[in-house]
C-alpha cells in the first residue's frame, strides 16, 4: 500500500436540477467540493462533498475552507489503507464537520479499492444485487406539471416515483392523488415532506392518501421531534421514513430501538462518511429496518460511492435517490449503466469514474 503525499481540493459550480420543497424553491446550481489525494504509487483516490445547508449548516465554500485550511494537513503521510488512522486524525483535528469529513474518507476509500485492484463494493464485503432501482423525482410545482412529468418517467422505463411535499396540505394531497391515477398503482410511489408538516397535516395527509399504496412517508414531521414521529407511525401504520432525524449513529439506535420508524434515509453529507452509514445500516437491519441510500445532487463521484453502497447493504432493498445518472447522463464517464430504471454496478476499480466533464479522473 501507499502513503498518500498530496492532497487537492476543487470547488465546481454546475447547473442541475434542484427541487422545490418544503425550505424553498432553490437556484438551479449547485456547489460541489472534489477531493483528490494521491498515493506515492501515482495512484489518484477521488471524493466529493455536495452539502446541505439545512442539514448540516455547511456550505460549499465552508467546507473548501475548512479542507484546505483544517484537515488535509492531518493525512499526508497516512498510508491509504488506513482509515482508522485517518478518521482518528482528523477527528481530533476537527469535531462536526460532517460534509468536508465525507469527501476525505470517499477519497480514500476510492484510492484504496484501486491500490487493492478492486471494485469499491468489495470494500463493503461484496455486491448483494447487481442492479439497483433507482428513483425520478417530483419537487413541489402545479398539479398538471407534476402529472406530466410523472408521465415521462413512467414512459421512460422508470419505476419509482418521490414526491416533495410539505407546505399546503390541502394541495399536496391533490397533487399525489392526481400524480397516483396518472401513473397507476405499479409505479413506485412515496413522498417527503422536508419535515415541513404539524402532526395534524401529516395524520390528515396519511388519512386522505391511505388507498394510494404509497411505498413511504418520509421526514413528515420536525427533525426535533421524535415522540411525534413514534406517535405518528403508531396511530397510522404506514411506513414512516426518517431523514433530516438521522444524522448520527446515536440517533440511529434511538429511532430503531423504539421502533419509530420504518426506513432510514442515508446521506453520506450528514453521516459524514462510509464508515457511519455502514454502522447506521447495521442497525437497522438489526431491528428490521429498511434504507435508502441517497446521494445530494451530487456529481457522479458521490454517486457512484452510494451505488456501491447500495448494492451492498442488506438493508438498502427499495429503491435509491441516485439521480444523477438520469438528470446528468452526459456529464461523467463512469463504468456503471443505467438502463430500465435501473442502475448496474460496475467492476472497475476504485468508484468507477473515469472523468467529470469539467476535469479528468484517472
Amino acid at each position: 500500500m501507499g502513503k498518500v503525499v498530496s492532497a487537492e481540493v476543487f470547488l465546481l459550480h454546475r447547473k442541475t436540477i434542484v427541487l422545490a420543497t418544503a425550505y424553498g424553491r432553490p437556484a438551479q446550481v449547485r456547489g460541489h467540493v472534489i477531493v483528490k489525494l494521491t498515493d506515492e504509487n501515482g495512484l489518484c483516490g477521488w471524493g466529493e462533498a455536495t452539502p446541505l445547508p439545512k442539514f448540516t449548516g455547511e456550505t460549499p465554500e465552508f467546507v473548501q475552507y475548512v479542507l484546505e485550511k483544517e484537515l488535509i494537513s492531518e493525512i499526508i503521510g497516512v498510508d491509504a489503507a488506513d482509515l482508522w488512522e485517518a478518521r482518528n486524525r482528523w477527528n481530533h483535528k476537527l469535531p462536526e464537520h460532517a460534509a468536508a469529513k465525507m469527501a476525505l474518507e470517499a477519497a480514500f476509500y476510492d484510492l484504496a479499492a484501486k491500490e487493492r485492484k478492486l471494485p469499491l463494493y468489495q470494500m463493503f464485503g461484496g455486491k448483494l444485487r447487481e442492479k439497483v432501482m433507482i428513483n425520478r423525482h417530483l419537487g413541489i410545482m402545479g398539479i398538471d406539471e407534476a402529472v406530466e412529468k410523472a408521465v415521462q418517467y413512467r414512459e421512460q422505463g422508470y419505476h419509482s416515483i418521490k414526491m416533495k411535499i410539505g407546505t399546503d396540505v390541502e394541495e399536496d394531497i391533490r397533487r399525489v392523488c392526481a400524480v397516483r391515477d396518472a401513473v397507476g398503482y405499479e409505479m413506485k410511489l412515496r413522498v417527503d415532506a422536508n419535515a415541513g408538516y404539524s402532526y395534524s397535516d401529516a395524520y390528515k395527509f396519511i388519512r386522505k392518501t391511505s388507498d394510494l399504496d404509497l411505498e413511504m412517508y418520509e421526514q413528515l414531521l420536525d427533525k426535533h421531534d421524535f415522540n411525534g414521529t413514534k406517535q405518528l407511525k403508531r396511530d397510522t401504520g404506514v411506513v414512516i421514513g426518517v431523514d433530516e432525524a438521522i444524522n448520527t449513529v446515536q440517533e440511529a439506535v434511538r429511532y430503531a430501538y423504539e421502533r419509530a420508524a420504518d426506513v432510514f434515509v442515508l446521506k453520506l453529507v450528514k453521516t459524514g462518511g462510509i464508515q457511519n452509514a455502514v454502522t447506521i445500516s447495521e442497525i437497522a437491519a438489526s431491528a428490521g429496518i429498511r434504507c435508502v441510500v441517497t446521494s445530494t445532487y451530487d456529481t457522479q463521484i458521490n454517486g457512484a460511492v452510494c451505488l456501491h453502497l447500495a448494492s451492498s447493504l442488506p438493508a438498502s432493498t427499495m429503491s435509491n435517490d441516485i439521480t444523477c445518472y438520469a438528470t446528468q447522463p452526459d456529464m461523467a464517464d463512469t463504468c456503471h449503466v443505467l438502463k430500465d430504471g435501473y442502475l448496474t454496478v460496475g467492476d472497475e476499480a476504485g468508484i468507477g469514474v473515469r472523468s467529470l466533464k469539467e476535469m479528468k479522473i484517472v
